[in-house]
């Protein structure tokens, strides 16, 4: 009884070390597949090509793949597999490199460690950042709920003049023109600028868009049912928005006409003057269109008229509290004093070669 006793033991515990190299081998499987130069490459081209469709298909790509990463978990888990996959790519590249001094090592490593610590920001950001939306117009004073005492948008600066001239095909005059926005802030005024982010009292605050708002009355039987500026994406040119008012059963789309349109040979402008607007507006109830045209004044439809005299500025932005922002800091001080560390590394080599 006792040798069989035995036998069963050894039986169980030879199939349990089976069991335990069996385990041991699958993972070092899974290790060599996502630390290979290949399995990295093919994320990374997988990477790129959702950002090329999400752009083609999509609208504020970085806002929503943001929205996305801190929610689908399907994306989450991708994400997490690629950061895995990078971060065994260096301990990888670091093996083989730890032998040429630490200083090759540490210039070596600069940027790709940086570029980790960045993507690890981002995937931090997205599921611990607390963010508020704001949209103010320029003049107006705000008290977030996430600062607890109010901002003053004293001035909005977009460097877009009164006048302006779009050129057919290239709305990317706009490209350039990020805004900047002074706040009060204790009776102190504070600039802050789309990028890098502003910083008020822990928070982060990111510039998003902003825009102009016309301003609008709104007459129904002789009485006055709505009036002030209305807040709407008209830029760049070309750019249609709508607005609907409560308890009114249309929708007012409205974009920005040219005041003139200048032909030289082969290239043709559209001139606009902000001071005097002309607005191509379409007015509907439902599937009915009630009124579509172009018009700077009055418009008459139904029982109700709609006029539009001046605009004023408006901006939309995210005040954020971002408790991974040093790491994102970190990571980008690495890369920035990667780039050039990889440069004087890659000259040694050359001059070591020749």
């Amino acid at each position: 009884d006792n040798d069989r006793i035995s036998r069963d033991i050894e039986k169980i515990s030879g199939c349990k070390d089976r069991q335990d190299k069996g385990i041991h081998s699958q993972v070092k499987k899974l290790i060599t597949l996502l630390s290979s130069k290949e399995f990295f490459i093919w994320l990374t081209g997988l990477w790129i090509f959702y950002y090329i469709i999400s752009a083609t298909y999509g609208k504020e790509v970085l806002a929503s793949f943001l929205v996305s990463l801190g929610s689908n978990p399907v994306l989450i888990f991708l994400y997490l597999v690629f950061l895995i996959s990078f971060f065994l790519r260096i301990i990888k590249g670091l093996q083989g490199q730890i032998n040429k001094g630490i200083l090759y090592t540490i210039c070596g490593f600069l940027l790709p460690v940086g570029i980790f610590l960045v993507l690890v920001y981002i995937l931090i950001h997205a599921n611990t950042s607390d963010r508020e939306k704001i949209l103010a117009a320029e003049g107006e004073v705000i008290v977030p709920a996430s600062l607890e005492f109010p901002l003053t948008v004293h001035k909005i600066e977009t460097n877009i003049k009164e006048r302006f001239l779009d050129i057919e095909g290239d709305g990317g005059i706009f490209l350039e023109r990020e805004p900047t926005i002074i706040l009060i802030v204790d009776g102190k005024k504070k600039r802050v600028g789309a990028y890098p982010p502003g910083y008020i009292k822990g928070k982060f605050i990111h510039m998003l868009y902003f825009g102009i708002a016309p301003r609008i009355t709104i007459i129904a039987d002789g009485r006055k049912v709505a009036e002030g500026p209305i807040a709407v994406r008209l830029l760049p040119p070309g750019r249609e928005d709508f607005f609907e008012i409560p308890d009114l059963p249309y929708r007012f789309y409205l974009k920005l006409h040219p005041n003139e349109v200048i032909q030289k040979g082969n290239i043709k402008g559209r001139a606009y003057n902000l001071s005097s607007p002309l607005y191509f507006i379409r007015i509907t109830k439902g599937e009915k269109v009630l009124f579509e045209g172009i018009s700077d004044s009055n418009i008459s439809f139904e029982n109700h008229s709609l006029s539009l005299s001046g605009y004023t500025r408006w901006i939309y932005f995210d005040i954020v509290k971002d408790p991974a922002m040093p790491l994102f800091l970190t990571g980008l001080l690495m890369v920035v004093a990667g780039i050039p560390a990889r440069v004087v590394l890659f000259i040694g080599r050359l001059f070591r070669r020749f």
